[in-house]
């Protein structure tokens, strides 16, 4: 019987690309192929059971979205004692809202494109039943440097499946971006 493997069996961390209120997101290398990845780690430390509840069904809706071409596909998931850790594809064009106070100006035609491949991406999300309730610039990442549009939903730690319609009152979300249903305590879907 082969031994459990961790995380650093397997991979190595390069350097912090993001930093949350409870989790930081590192650039790593998977060490026999040498391929980069984004790995969410996430500190378990102070958790509650509630809080390893809500990492297992982010996990478990990214897992149902494997081979959706508007999300970030996660790649490995690593529960361990003091850790998890949540192995995605590297977006190396890193966050729209990064990548918008970049430029002096934002073309048209990019921000048309780049809403096209959002509406699609949520279109694909309800399509399944998800709801992600966290929709902003710091949550769709750009695939390269250079393409202003091409995009991935990430960060579904807020996301939801809806069974049924107007089944969601919890209020999530970031204030400046939710939706105003949400403000007004109204159930959504």
């Amino acid at each position: 019987r082969l031994p459990h493997l961790k995380f650093g069996d397997r991979y190595e961390l390069k350097r912090q690309l993001r930093k949350g209120s409870y989790a930081r997101v590192w650039e790593c290398v998977h060490k026999q192929s040498q391929t980069v990845y984004a790995v969410k780690v996430i500190t378990r430390e102070g958790l509650q059971a509630k809080d390893d509840e809500a990492v297992l069904n982010e996990v478990a809706i990214m897992q149902s979205l494997s081979g959706n071409k508007y999300t970030v596909q996660l790649m490995d998931f690593y529960e361990e004692d003091d850790h998890f850790f949540l192995v995605m594809e590297y977006c190396a064009g890193g966050d729209v809202f990064d990548r918008i106070v970049q430029y002096v100006q934002y073309t048209e035609n990019d921000a048309r494109a780049l809403a096209i491949t959002l509406l699609k991406a949520v279109e694909s999300l309800h399509k399944v039943g998800i709801a992600h309730r966290d929709i902003k610039p710091q949550n769709l990442f750009l695939l390269s440097p250079t393409d202003n549009s091409t995009i991935r939903v990430g960060d579904f730690g807020f996301a939801r499946r809806v069974h049924t319609p107007e089944s969601l009152t919890s209020r999530v979300g970031t204030p400046t971006y939710v939706a105003p249903e949400i403000l007004k305590n109204l159930p959504h879907d």
